[in-house]
């Protein structure tokens, strides 16, 4: 059996285990919390950044597809007519 000053050791360092668990929680909550109004504030402005960005890679890509087959178009017509 163990003594009594042993039981109230491990008393002890649960009661440590528990407390810093606590605090790493709290600390947690308080990384979380910092983190959400970073993105708050920044929010609109990626927002914006990347709807630019969508409407360039859109107008891009609408260009890309109307010169490919703009030239299949003419290379057919020359086809026709050869």
């Amino acid at each position: 059996m163990g003594s009594a000053v042993a039981r109230m050791s491990d008393d002890l360092n649960m009661a440590e285990k528990f407390k810093r668990g606590c605090i790493s929680v709290l600390v947690g909550a308080v990384a979380i919390y910092c983190a959400v109004g970073v993105i708050e504030s920044i929010w609109p402005t990626v927002a914006l950044i990347l709807g630019i960005a969508g409407v360039i890679a859109l107008l891009v890509g609408a260009v890309t597809l109307y010169r490919k087959n703009a030239f299949r178009v003419v290379d057919e017509i020359t086809s026709i007519q050869h």
